[in-house]
């Protein structure tokens, strides 16, 4: 069933009993799809569409900061966002692991977009005057970007185009969870990378055979790092791989926090990563220090840059 607003657009399908999202009202914890978009939209644009993917038993309130900054973007840009409940996709994507699920589920929703940027569901946006056309690039399929603290490619976040290759690329990374070892594999952060490898190098490459014995063998997050080095070594620096663009450090959509302890710019940031409600900290002095871990923080601690809960009646074009 559909409730069809001017820019809203709200389906439940998991609930017994149904209700929608009140207009103005704070994004709260529901087990359902919302896509917010502007229903009467000019066609001869690009199909836009921003996927977001949870369980069944994953409250939105964990993510509540991130997904209401998303939720506004998509109203000032006119852009479909969509919260998906995975449970509704079984049949069609029965992963057993939710990381590889997601995957499998964003190539099929993106058969309805142009292009659809699919966001881990802990990534806000922090400067909604930009938009996601920048980041097009008409030699690329499916964009990446770098992990800012690490040699790790995000798998977490990614722009892709309706094209036939990119789809089957998605298909083949969302199945590559039958195929992973039995090391500490890192789910789909580390088989992005050996799936990267497959695609891009030479099936008989003796250092890939190297790299994926590192993989193969890994007993914590200090081999998988090392096994992501290894394999981007042997890509090279890029950013272009044939159909697939990995953008450097600092330059894509998103990046972590914890390297500027939450302060962010207007001239080269677009969203954050890992605002996850409990991890969330309060300001205790003004100005809030440039170090990104103190004494009694965690590594994951981040500083919400909004004063409060979102209006979405107030995210509008212009």
């Amino acid at each position: 069933m559909y409730w069809i607003y001017a820019i809203v657009v709200v389906r439940y399908t998991t609930l017994k009993s149904t209700s929608h999202h009140r207009r103005g009202k704070p994004l709260r914890a529901y087990d359902a799809e919302i896509i917010y978009g502007n229903v009467a939209k000019d066609l001869s644009q690009q199909r836009i569409g921003i996927i977001e993917v949870l369980t069944a038993s994953t409250s939105p309130d964990l993510y509540v900061t991130a997904l209401s900054s998303v939720a506004c973007y998509a109203r000032i840009q006119n852009y479909d966002f969509h919260i998906i409940n995975d449970a509704e996709y079984l049949r069609l994507c029965p992963q057993r692991d939710k990381f590889f699920r997601r995957h499998c589920i964003v190539e099929i929703v993106l058969r309805d977009y142009d292009y659809v940027l699919f966001l881990d569901s802990d990534i806000g946006v922090v400067n909604p005057g930009r938009r996601i056309e920048e980041f097009f690039d008409s030699q690329a399929d499916i964009i990446f970007y770098d992990r800012i603290y690490n040699s790790e490619v995000m798998a977490g976040s990614y722009l892709v185009k309706n094209s036939y290759w990119a789809r089957r690329f998605l298909q083949g990374f969302a199945s590559y969870e039958s195929r992973l070892p039995t090391s500490a594999h890192g789910s789909d952060n580390g088989a992005l990378h050996a799936y990267l490898a497959e695609v891009l190098l030479p099936r008989n490459d003796v250092d890939v055979f190297v790299c994926k014995w590192i993989y193969e063998n890994s007993r914590g997050y200090g081999d998988l790092y090392l096994f992501e080095v290894c394999i981007r070594e042997l890509l090279g620096a890029g950013p272009h791989f044939g159909k697939i663009k990995i953008l450097h450090k600092g330059t894509g959509w998103a990046r972590d926090p914890r390297m500027t302890n939450s302060k962010w710019s207007i001239e080269g940031d677009f969203m954050i990563h890992n605002w996850k409600t409990t991890n969330q900290k309060i300001y205790k002095a003004v100005p809030v220090p440039l170090q990104a871990v103190t004494k009694g923080h965690s590594w994951y601690d981040w500083y919400n840059p909004f004063p409060g809960e979102f209006d979405l009646d107030l995210c509008s074009p212009g």
